[in-house]
């Protein structure tokens, strides 16, 4: 009977027990991750475009897959080390306290205070996990921002450069490791004096009360045995801190993210309901970096009719681009107003406001991901016909079957598998297919060679019929047919009317752009 329940507690613990306990911590574990990915993912993607625009990618990333590790760590440490611990602890408490209880007493005490001496101890260390984990995170930020720009790095010949660049910034994360290994060293050296101290007063303690009769000899053995493996669970302790101080520091920066409110919000659950695409922009203010950099625009105004088709004209950093991002609301202004057919753009959720219009950007935005993907990015349940009827009137159909595997071919991280023109194509056939009644096209065309730029000049032309059009062109003939044309200098309207009317002004900046352009290009 004995041995029968041996061996079925034999079974429990080696074959069934552990695993059971391993099924379920892991099942734990993963959903936590899932969830936490998730969080993570939501948060980023709802930051603004200065959050975006002033951290490396490769940065973000690095702390998402730090989060996630030192979550499981964190759970793996309370399961697998902790909650052993304690019980092991509590287990020689209690068998000393029948031998002794007075001893056990004591060794509960000193149990206690080596604990709180471990704890703030390793506040110092907390620290220095946090600085290394930054030095981390910021050289996988260099290295992602690097390789996501070699062929700038092989054009410059600057790899030596770059090299040298990296060495400085694994140096520097190199002594931040260093920095933590020193105090880890100082620590651990009283802790491991301490608990040294643990197992000596137990040996002297268990012999003199030997000596005076207190305990047995078999008794003596047994609290230096005990003794011995509390003082072991204690020193396991410093082991455990040290491992929870690096999943605080590998932790810390993506919580710090995600316990900050996004600041653009939306503040209804309102729709945006475009009937006609009146835009007006009246008496705005925006300042650069969330009212911390410069201002751009102060008491700006702008009416835009529906249906009218106007171009943006002016010298970089005048508040072109800037303007179209504010109609997009990638950034919310200090004061003022910007509606569509009298909606407040703030009123109204962010998803649907950018339902509303269609965003041809000077740079290509491509995923890597098929051709096809990319063209129905914004509006995914779109048919193949009418996937490829787009790419026709953009003038990309005919390069993308040429492709080996034509509109399933993958395009690359950032679309670098195709040239700049097939990039821009692309990006101008995922605007003809979302059929938007508002079109920003931010220097659509501006990757384009002369003949591209014929084919598709007049499907842009068709696509702006009937639709609220916002073109931002340096080559001035591409807008030279709009309703009418601003000139921007410095956030301020300088000049606004049609082609022919700014033109007529022959000392205005426009004519003066106009005369200088050979073809539609500038002239150096």
């Amino acid at each position: 009977m004995l041995i029968g329940l041996y061996g079925v507690s034999q079974l429990w613990s080696s074959v069934i027990g552990w695993r059971l306990v391993l099924y379920l911590a892991w099942t734990f574990e993963t959903a936590m991750q899932r969830d936490l990915y998730v969080r993570c993912f939501s948060k980023l993607t709802n930051q603004t475009m200065f959050f975006h625009s002033s951290k490396f990618s490769g940065s973000l990333v690095s702390q998402t897959n730090k989060l996630s590790g030192a979550t499981e760590r964190f759970w793996d440490t309370i399961i697998w080390s902790i909650l052993p611990l304690a019980i092991s602890l509590i287990g020689s408490i209690i068998v000393l306290s029948t031998l002794l209880w007075q001893y056990a007493l004591f060794l509960l005490i000193l149990s206690i205070v080596f604990s709180v001496v471990v704890y703030y101890g390793s506040k110092p260390m907390a620290r220095l996990n946090k600085k290394e984990a930054k030095a981390s995170n910021k050289l996988s930020g260099q290295l992602a921002d690097v390789l996501s720009n070699v062929l700038a790095v092989k054009s410059s010949g600057a790899e030596a450069t770059e090299q040298q660049r990296f060495k400085k910034t694994v140096s520097s994360w190199r002594s931040a490791s260093l920095d933590t290994m020193h105090g880890f060293l100082k620590v651990s050296t009283v802790y491991s004096t301490i608990n040294m101290l643990i197992k000596i007063g137990a040996i002297i303690f268990a012999v003199y009360a030997a000596q005076h009769n207190l305990v047995s000899v078999a008794a003596v053995y047994l609290i230096i045995t005990y003794t011995s493996s509390v003082a072991h669970e204690l020193w396991n302790m410093n082991g455990i801190m040290r491992s929870y101080n690096r999943i605080i520091g590998d932790a810390h920066e993506m919580v710090e993210i995600l316990q900050t409110p996004t600041t653009l919000v939306d503040r209804s659950d309102a729709k945006l309901d475009v009937t006609r695409g009146g835009i007006v922009m009246d008496n705005i203010t925006f300042t650069h970096d969330e009212g911390q950099g410069d201002t751009l625009f102060h008491d700006f105004s702008l009416n835009i009719q529906p249906g009218e088709k106007i171009g943006l004209v002016g010298s970089s950093g005048s508040g072109k681009t800037t303007l179209t991002k504010l109609l997009l609301r990638f950034a919310d202004i200090d004061s003022g107003e910007i509606t569509i057919d009298s909606q407040d753009i703030a009123e109204v959720t962010q998803a649907s406001l950018r339902e509303q219009i269609a965003y041809v950007p000077q740079e290509p935005l491509l995923f890597h991901r098929s051709v096809r993907e990319n063209i129905a990015y914004g509006q995914p349940d779109a048919t193949d016909a009418e996937i490829e009827r787009a790419a026709k009137k953009a003038g990309a159909y005919d390069f993308i079957i040429k492709l080996q595997d034509g509109f399933d071919t993958m395009v690359g991280e950032r679309g670098v598998k195709l040239s700049g023109g097939q990039r821009q194509r692309i990006a101008i056939a995922r605007a003809i297919l979302k059929d938007a009644p508002i079109l920003v096209l931010d220097e659509a065309t501006s990757a384009l060679d002369s003949e591209s730029e014929a084919l598709i000049q007049k499907s842009l032309e068709t696509l702006m019929k009937g639709r609220t059009s916002i073109v931002i062109a340096h080559r001035l003939s591409t807008i030279a047919k709009l309703d009418r044309i601003i000139v921007l200098e410095n956030g301020h309207i300088v000049e606004d009317g049609s082609h022919e009317q700014l033109l007529a002004k022959k000392r205005g900046v426009y004519a003066k752009l106009w005369a200088r352009q050979s073809g539609g290009f500038i002239e150096e």
